[in-house]
């Protein structure tokens, strides 16, 4: 049964505490006004979800919603949320969550700033050596996908310029790679960085799942590249 959330409100961790979702469930259904004189009794009853313990946040199918919302999830070391958002704010929602919930560090913050705000000329590529990107490291989960390239164990994903590539963790040498035009869709959470190819990439079509403690970080860089790749 839905319940309908009087108010939300995201805090970002700071020195005093962690960072949250505090929200109130309407028992009536209904809405708590301002002026309301029982609000300081609503209060009481407030939900707070530890964002510094989230591993997920994700869009899900589900019947029986609110009218014209759409549902999400909040799944945390302990428990899984669902909630449902206007349509209209559903991608709003989405984003400040992740936002909170997976900070990207400051010092790989300013690095892709730089990165997108860099003017001036470049090296001509057909005699400079293989341009450098952020190396993350990852191990291969089993999928369709990963057993069809015969992938299994540790390796090096880079954010390169012009696709994603699975590098050799001893050489660096590049396994495959996925251009960034050819890739359907991809995502992330705390343990996790997953991407969809298209059946144009080398790999041909499918999912591919990586175990990796900086699918923040990793998502962050591609989803940089990509916008450098519109401009």
């Amino acid at each position: 049964r839905w319940k309908r959330v009087g108010w939300a409100v995201l805090y970002r961790e700071n020195a005093c505490s962690v960072s949250r979702l505090e929200f109130f469930e309407c028992k009536d259904g209904g809405s708590v006004e301002k002026n309301d004189r029982s609000l300081r009794k609503h209060l009481e009853h407030k939900k707070v979800v530890r964002l510094a313990d989230c591993i997920r946040v994700s869009e899900v199918e589900l019947d029986g919603c609110p009218r014209d919302t759409g549902p999400f999830l909040i799944e945390t070391t302990e428990k899984i949320y669902l909630f449902a958002a206007q349509r209209q704010q559903l991608d709003h929602w989405m984003h400040k969550l992740c936002e909170v919930a997976f900070p990207v560090e400051p010092s790989m913050k300013k690095s892709l700033q730089r990165e997108e705000s860099e003017e001036g000329m470049e090296d001509n590529l057909l005699y400079s050596g293989r341009q450098t990107g952020c190396d993350f490291s990852v191990c291969v989960r089993r999928t369709e996908a990963s057993e069809r390239c015969r992938l299994q164990g540790d390796y090096l994903l880079q954010a390169d310029a012009e696709a994603l590539q699975l590098l050799e963790r001893r050489g660096g040498g590049v396994l495959l790679a996925w251009p960034y035009r050819h890739l359907r869709r991809f995502g992330r959470d705390k343990t996790s960085f997953s991407f969809e190819a298209g059946r144009r990439c080398p790999s041909g079509e499918g999912s591919f799942e990586f175990d990796t403690k900086q699918g923040n970080l990793l998502f962050k860089a591609v989803e940089a590249a990509i916008s450098r790749q519109q401009t």
